[in-house]
């Protein structure tokens, strides 16, 4: 095979789900992890920060209907950070139940290995 892929570390959780053969690396489950966990966390904070920017801006100007839109503004984009946060939530809980015992191969535990960036099989 390619002396590159040999000096890989693959994830076998993987194997077989998809049509996957041969596992995938485990650099890319990490990167994909990683990726999840920002949206899942940093989008939030940056709507809400977003938010009580514009909100502070409003307030500087001292003008009321400013206030009031900044104000809507800003609880639209705090209920957006809850329901990003909620969602990506439940879909990290819904395949990490759906695959239940970690098992080589099926499509659920490839995923649920994705999400939580773990390539070990329980023992």
């Amino acid at each position: 095979m390619n002396l590159f892929l040999d000096a890989v570390k693959m994830c076998h959780m993987c194997d077989g789900a998809f049509g996957i053969s041969g596992g995938i690396p485990q650099q890319l489950v990490q990167l994909i992890h990683l990726v999840y966990n920002a949206i899942r966390i940093a989008v939030p904070i940056i709507l809400i920060l977003v938010g009580m920017i514009d909100m502070g801006k409003a307030i500087t100007m001292q003008k009321e209907d400013e206030i009031k839109k900044a104000q809507n503004l800003l609880a639209r984009k705090a209920i957006t950070a809850a329901l990003v946060f909620l969602i990506t939530s439940a879909v990290g809980l819904l395949f990490s139940v759906a695959s239940g015992e970690k098992t080589e191969g099926t499509t659920w535990s490839c995923v649920d290995s994705l999400l939580s960036g773990d390539c070990e099989k329980a023992e």
